[in-house]
């Protein structure tokens, strides 16, 4: 079994993850960005990723990676429905905000997994204002917009958009990142 992540086009088959439905079914967790994105780093990944909290997640470019003006970020939606919760206070350039995430959402599915959703510019300000209950969501709902928080710089020091997108196991507001799930 695989978790198949797509867009809604036919041609949108971005990156596979280990664990659910099999490429030709149905599609357990969605692409959080509409339209067509590389997958700029993967599974055990040479510049992140390493290690069991991150070896499975995916960073997904977006065109504000290399836009001068980020002035127009692109919505990031909800991959599958659950209760979102989201950690906000992070402007670019402060790579230690909130452990490295910056401004991030979590979802939670039920079963001990939830998806995160790191770097944002922001989060959807609902979001925020129900913490810590958090506010049940369908899938595509806009939880917030990408961006380049935290630990996301380019080396030359440059903003880095783009969303980390990942499966992961245990408490969504336990410590922040839990375990990255094949």
């Amino acid at each position: 079994m695989r978790l198949a992540i797509v867009t809604k086009s036919l041609l949108g088959l971005i990156c596979y993850i280990g664990l659910g439905a099999e490429a030709d079914e149905q599609p357990i967790l969605s692409l959080p960005l509409t339209g067509s994105h590389s997958c700029t780093q993967g599974e055990h990944g040479a510049t992140s990723h390493n290690g069991s909290s991150t070896m499975y997640d995916l960073d997904l470019d977006t065109p504000n990676n290399t836009a001068e003006d980020p002035d127009d970020p692109l919505d990031v939606l909800a991959a599958a429905p659950g209760r979102a919760y989201g950690f906000d206070g992070c402007e670019f350039g402060t790579t230690g905000c909130n452990s490295g995430w910056g401004n991030y959402a979590k979802i939670f599915h039920g079963a001990g997994k939830y998806t995160i959703y790191a770097h944002l510019e922001s989060v959807a300000q609902e979001i925020i204002d129900l913490m810590p209950d958090g506010l049940l969501v369908p899938r595509g709902y806009v939880i917030g917009q990408e961006g380049s928080t935290g630990n996301s710089v380019n080396k030359d020091g440059s903003r880095a958009d783009h969303i980390h997108f990942g499966l992961h196991g245990g408490d969504p507001l336990g410590d922040s990142s839990g375990t990255s799930i094949p």
